[in-house]
């Protein structure tokens, strides 16, 4: 097929530098380094977060390049990439949260210079250029993906990939260079691997290289853009195809549990409490409960301003420019099935409305929101043409000292936001309750820990089995130094310390019917030892008094395939062993090959304070 180059677009030869472009990617680099700074320290004050947990955890008991490991559904999420990353830095530095930090800092360049490229295929060197490039950087709708680790491993590597296949995007309908059909599919492939909002990649992409065209009053753009793209395009469908089987193979569908108040709730919240306010560099104040991610809490004057802003300035480019519809349009979509992505895949009836709120679920469509605002810049004047053989009004001068207000105007308030959120975020119990385990572990090595859930401050009871803390501290080797059996109770508190602990009690079994005794134990089979009452699935704690000859271990388990192997010493002992199962029958035999044990009988209960047993 025979190209010809589409290069009558402003935004034509990025690789001519002159005096003037190199002025503008100067000031372009520098708005980078002080975003980078920025972000970096936003990232510094916060720490470990619920999810990150999970992957940190994940990452020190399993092998990083297993199937286990990578094809994991994480609540509805499939990103073996994220995790591989994830697990990498755990591996580098275990639960140090300067691992993090640089990850976050490197994929948030990556994706600053991957829409700064966009913005100049769409722009050229303009110094134009900077303001829609300002607004990506510093944007408070990006910040709470970015603070919290794994929603950044979904969300920033999603910025990227947004940018860059757009760009390549661009480059192979205006050049025919069937390269950029390559590294298109590549990036998008890659994207889809961090994050599943990914498959919109290639539409969005398909969409800016139509615009591209369309704002410079090229016939047919949608037509050209198919064609000369196709190569993207027909790459892009094979890799979703393949990508869908394997999603819909590890990912369990799940029902959108909402009504139509609750989709509207988040909806209306999500878009006039979130996504508007940001607009103009809100919401300025955040607010959070339970030790949740801070969500957007803008007064009411700025939500107000903010959705006339919108929707003055809708109405004034349409008036100004010529062919700038769609590219409000794409907007409005990409926002839209932002926001009914939220809808159908975490309403419920537990979901608080102001999730809508978190801005995590549009934060994406900065790059969105960018990029149209360059195709806007760029589209040609109404007035720029000739009427009545009047000449074309100029406004360079009125127009450039606008947008230079706006800009110091947007970034104060950027800056507000930022400082706001980081000072809320900074408040979270995650750094001190780790460090205080592991200074508690290293003054108390007199015997091992039963192993057992974290503080539910730290991490919530619905993430088990990744809230034990031989999940949490495995990334320290060892299983952290938490076992399934020890002779002595304790457990680890709220802030982290270790203390004595008690049991209390939910089933027993009685004492055994061998006169000083009890129940002998063999390793000839399983000693059944009947419980009062039966027991539902959980996690239980099950105490004995034990007497053998020498030492060995033993193996107990509450249902066959659960059992746990118990190491005993000599002579007269306990144990207090966790144990998995239910049913109404204790069963333990000896694992070591001729010894001998006497059970009395038994506790099965679970850990608690001293001070809150009644």
């Amino acid at each position: 097929m025979r190209f010809v180059r589409l290069d009558r677009g402003p935004g034509v030869d990025v690789n001519r530098v002159t005096p003037a472009s190199r002025r503008v990617l100067g000031v372009a680099g520098l708005l980078v380094v002080i975003q980078l700074v920025l972000r970096t320290w936003v990232a510094a004050r916060g720490n470990f977060y619920w999810d990150d947990l999970i992957l940190t955890g994940r990452s020190g008991s399993m092998p990083l390049l297993s199937t286990e490991f990578l094809l994991h559904d994480h609540d509805g999420h499939f990103m073996p990439a994220a995790f591989l990353v994830a697990g990498l830095v755990t591996k580098a530095a275990p639960l140090q949260w300067i691992g993090p930090v640089v990850s976050l800092a490197v994929l948030q360049a990556l994706a600053s210079l991957s829409v700064l490229r966009l913005l100049r295929l769409v722009m050229g060197d303009r110094v134009a250029l900077l303001g829609p490039f300002l607004f990506y950087l510093f944007s408070p709708l990006t910040l709470p993906s970015f603070a919290w680790w794994s929603a950044a491993l979904n969300d920033v590597p999603l910025q990227m990939g947004l940018a860059w296949v757009a760009g390549d995007a661009i480059q192979l309908v205006r050049t025919g260079n069937r390269r950029y059909a390559v590294t298109g599919v590549l990036a998008f492939t890659l994207t889809l691997a961090f994050f599943e909002k990914a498959v919109v990649v290639p539409w969005v992409a398909f969409a800016v290289a139509a615009l591209v065209l369309h704002t410079q009053d090229h016939s047919a753009a949608i037509r050209t853009v198919a064609r000369r793209g196709a190569p993207l395009w027909r790459g892009a469908l094979y890799v979703t195809g393949g990508w869908l089987l394997l999603y819909t193979s590890v990912v369990s569908s799940r029902a959108a549990e909402y009504g139509v108040g609750q989709a509207v709730a988040l909806t209306s919240r999500g878009f006039g409490l979130g996504f508007a306010p940001s607009l103009l560099g809100g919401p300025w104040s955040w607010d959070r409960s339970n030790l949740s991610i801070p969500w957007a809490n803008p007064p009411g004057f700025l939500v107000a301003l903010s959705l006339l802003a919108l929707l003055g300035a809708v109405v004034l480019t349409v008036r100004r420019k010529r062919r700038v519809g769609g590219v409000w349009l794409l907007v409005a979509g990409y926002v839209g099935v932002s926001l009914a992505a939220m809808v159908l895949g975490r309403s419920g009836p537990y979901t608080a409305p102001v999730l809508g709120q978190s801005l995590r679920y549009v934060a994406d469509s900065a790059v969105v929101v960018a990029v149209a605002a360059a195709l806007i810049l760029c589209a040609p004047d109404r007035s720029s043409r000739t009427v009545a053989g009047k000449s074309p009004v100029r406004w360079v001068s009125a127009r450039s000292v606008m947008g230079l207000g706006v800009a110091v105007v947007f970034l104060v308030s950027s800056l507000v936001s930022t400082v706001t959120f980081t000072r809320s975020w900074s408040h979270t119990p995650t750094a001190t309750y780790l460090a205080t385990v592991r200074a508690s572990l290293a003054a108390n090595r007199g015997a091992p820990l039963l192993d057992q859930p974290i503080s539910d401050r730290i991490l919530w009871p619905l993430a088990n089995p990744y809230n034990f803390a031989s999940r949490i501290f495995s990334p320290l080797g060892d299983n952290g130094g938490f076992v399934s059996s020890t002779p002595v109770l304790r457990r680890l508190d709220d802030s982290g310390h270790v203390v004595p602990a008690q049991m209390s009690t939910v089933r027993t079994a009685a004492i055994g019917p061998l006169p000083r005794c009890g129940y002998q134990v063999t390793d000839l089979g399983f000693t059944s030892m009947p419980l009062d009452g039966p027991l539902f699935e959980w996690g239980w704690t099950v105490h004995f008094g034990y007497l053998t000859g020498g030492p060995g271990r033993l193996e107990v388990e509450l249902e066959p395939g659960k059992s746990v192997i118990v190491p005993v010493s000599d002579g007269l002992n306990q144990v207090f062993v966790r144990v998995v199962g239910e049913g109404t029958t204790l069963y333990v035999r000896s694992h070591t090959p001729g010894m001998v044990a006497c059970v009395a009988g038994a506790v099965v209960g679970l850990v608690v304070d001293p001070a809150a047993r009644p």
